[in-house]
């Protein structure tokens, strides 16, 4: 019997960066990524559930782009899968349109945008609408977090608050550097030990809305 799956959207954060063990993670032709068993919060947490993941985290990138590759996948969604998104950090701006990925790094570019944080809050509330309308078209299983904070007040379902109750998982991981990649660099990608603490919160709060996967 086919399973059903845990659909994964986001950045660097939602793949298992710098623990890939110098494996080529090319992109498949549905911008999908295969990890060569290389475990991180998706995978342990399709396996808590009991599903097959479709893992389209991409480092580096902003929530266009996030966007771009749900309205690609939304036609294969299936009403029991699961969908994850993190929006990524606010700040960042993927275009396509453009030969570089990310503006805000050129600097001829930078008199024709807005303050950065406008950006940011327009790409929040790009966010939060979208996330508004999967459950309004009855995705009831769409989750989404962060590692960033909200400058508006939404309210949103399905929002996965970190283990300490912080909306924004960096304050959680401020205080635990056991989760940090490499803390003495200053690296906050998770650790193994942070990719396992995630997925066993995420299932917790998916497990209490849905008791039939306990």
């Amino acid at each position: 019997m086919k399973k059903n799956k845990l659909w994964v959207y986001g950045c660097s954060f939602s793949e298992p960066f710098g623990l890939e063990q110098d494996q080529p993670f090319l992109f498949n032709d549905d911008f999908s990524r295969n990890w060569h068993g290389v475990d991180y919060w998706g995978s342990h947490l399709a396996k808590k559930l009991n599903l097959d993941i479709v893992s389209k985290g991409c480092s580096g990138v902003g929530f266009s782009y996030i966007n771009d590759r749900i309205d690609e996948d939304i036609i294969k969604w299936n009403k029991k899968d699961y969908v994850i998104i993190s929006p990524s950090r606010f700040t960042r701006l993927t275009m396509d349109e453009f030969q570089k990925r990310d503006i805000l790094l050129e600097p001829e570019m930078q008199i024709h945008l807005r303050d950065v944080m406008e950006i940011a809050k327009i790409q929040e509330t790009r966010w939060a609408n979208k996330i508004m309308l999967l459950h309004h078209l009855e995705y009831t299983s769409v989750y989404t977090w962060l590692v960033d904070d909200m400058s508006y007040d939404h309210t949103l379902k399905n929002l996965i608050p970190a283990p300490d109750n912080s909306t924004n998982w960096k304050d959680w991981m401020d205080n635990n550097d056991w989760a940090w990649l490499d803390y003495d660099r200053g690296d906050w990608h998770f650790s193994e030990k942070g990719h396992v603490a995630l997925a066993e919160q995420m299932y917790k709060i998916i497990t209490q809305d849905t008791p039939e996967h306990e």
